[in-house]
């Protein structure tokens, strides 16, 4: 069996999602792991009245393409092509649809919304109609070999120990009568705001979200028209910074996990709603990378009976709870404060939603609302009321996923990297037996704070741990205080009863 490079050396690819966070990572490592790879054919929207051309030039010419000395010939391999995925026809004009049709071999889907609060009929059109579009694109292809599906680990947040197959919906039996459905109840109460969402929410039992079932249902429509096309379902579990490539710690958005560890580290966040002794399943994101191009390969190499599945998680390999995430990113921000922080970054988490509820508003809402009328008052903008109450609605939206141990098996994909030379172990790296933790967390910590924040560098940290020292004092001050309120008023209480 030839070698995944030997495999895409010379194929034209057909990405969808090029411009996400994944799509970025993957451009880079086809452009630098594989350098005989042919054209890369992005489909991409025009935004910002840029056209589609326009966009990826510009992506181009920043982060994570500036890390490691693309050739300059290889960034004319990658041809923008106008299209909308959730539409029927994809929008694409004739020449470019003969075009994918004669030259593209490979298709790799990342296109979709990761937004847990998107209306389900737009996430439906997002993560559903936008695979089915793009698998009916792929029966016009003369010479295709391999569709990989993009999905993800928590799709069946009702099985306990999750195996690498697609599971059948007893709630569902076609995701395209589906999406009809939901079409016609979302139309009738469009002016009925929260009827709908209570509808949507009892539509979509047991999942906790709109993404998490439409992904679902994507990969029944994966499976069901897998009989007719090579298709093979990549399920990475929660997608965060790069372990090594294109360079340690990368990333370009502080969603999920990362956006809540930094409000922690930046004292914005002082109690979290969690429980914080179960175990995340994390997976960075040059890794999920790695086990997507070779699954992509082995799909085309490999006779398979049912549409295969490969779940690119951790498993059992390691174990780390939340909380032992939290307490290592809190000692890092103490000893590389950031430049721009709230307060001391002192604080907790509870699985109690009352508890939660209550000492949120004490410590979020009540100072957000006092730090913007200090703003107001000296004509600066305000910020924090609106920071806290998007924090809120990320706490809720992810809690879910902090109150289960999920257990996904991954032997597959273990047993994929023991097939490669090892050279490409190397290139392909699948395996995390070597992954130190700790490590890891602290790549991280500086990886986030240095792209995605951009001003956040740690060249100079003297002035910061100053004012985080003298943070440090007021915090336990006010600790102080307020313990001698509370015992002050118990010991009032107590005497009251006498």
């Amino acid at each position: 069996m030839s070698g995944i490079r030997d495999f895409y050396k010379n194929r034209s690819i057909l990405i969808t999602g090029g411009t996400g966070f994944m799509g970025k990572v993957l451009i880079e490592k086809i452009l630098t792991s594989i350098p005989d790879v042919g054209t890369i054919f992005v489909l991409v929207r025009p935004k910002k009245g840029l056209s589609p051309q326009e966009r990826i030039e510009a992506m181009l010419k920043k982060e994570p393409f500036t890390f490691n000395d693309i050739a300059p010939n290889q960034f004319k391999k990658i041809i923008a092509i106008e299209a909308d995925t959730s539409v029927e026809n994809l929008r694409l004009n004739n020449t470019d649809r003969e075009t994918i049709k004669n030259q593209v071999s490979v298709v790799m889907h990342f296109a979709a919304s990761i937004r847990f609060d998107l209306p389900l009929l737009e996430a439906m059109k997002q993560n559903v109609l936008s695979l089915f579009n793009i698998l009916n694109l792929c029966k016009e292809i003369k010479n295709i070999v391999s569709i990989i599906h993009l999905s993800t680990t928590f799709c069946n947040i009702d099985v306990e120990c999750m195996e690498e197959k697609v599971y059948d919906f007893d709630n569902v039996d076609s995701p395209l009568e589906t999406v009809k459905i939901v079409k016609m109840f979302s139309e009738k109460f469009k002016n009925d705001e929260v009827l709908l969402k209570k509808i949507e929410k009892s539509f979509i039992k047991p999942h906790p979200n709109t993404y998490t079932y439409t992904k679902r249902l994507a990969e029944i429509v994966a499976r069901d028209m897998g009989n007719d096309l090579p298709i093979i379902i990549a399920r990475p579990s929660i997608v965060l910074p790069s372990y090594k490539l294109p360079t340690p710690g990368w990333v370009d958005n502080l969603n999920g996990p990362m956006g809540i560890l930094t409000a922690a580290g930046k004292g914005v966040l002082r109690v979290l709603y969690a429980n914080v002794d179960t175990y995340p399943q994390l997976i960075p994101v040059d890794v999920a990378i790695n086990g997507t191009l070779a699954i992509g390969w082995l799909r085309a190499k490999q006779k398979f009976e049912e549409t295969p599945v490969y779940n690119i998680t951790q498993g059992d390999l390691y174990k780390i709870t939340w909380r032992e995430i939290s307490e290592k990113a809190r000692v890092l921000a103490i000893k590389y404060p950031y430049k721009r922080f709230l307060w001391y970054p002192s604080g907790f988490a509870t699985s109690s939603f009352w508890l939660y509820t209550i000492l949120s508003f004490f410590l979020h809402t009540i100072p957000a609302y006092f730090v913007d009328f200090l703003l107001v008052m000296f004509f600066q903008k305000p910020f924090l009321v609106n920071i806290q109450q998007r924090l809120s609605l990320g706490m809720d939206l992810i809690a879910y996923f902090t109150f289960k141990n999920f257990k996904f098996l991954n032997e597959k994909v273990q047993k994929l990297h023991l097939v490669l030379s090892e050279e490409e172990q190397d290139i392909f790296y699948m395996s995390n037996k070597e992954y130190n933790i700790d490590e890891y967390i602290t790549k991280c910590f500086f990886g986030s704070r240095k792209y995605s924040l951009k001003n956040e560098d740690t060249n100079d940290l003297l002035k910061s741990r100053i004012i985080l020292n003298i943070c440090y004092i007021i915090d336990i001050c006010i600790k102080i205080f307020f313990v001698y309120i509370g015992f002050k008023l118990i010991q009032t209480l107590l005497s009251g009863y006498k």
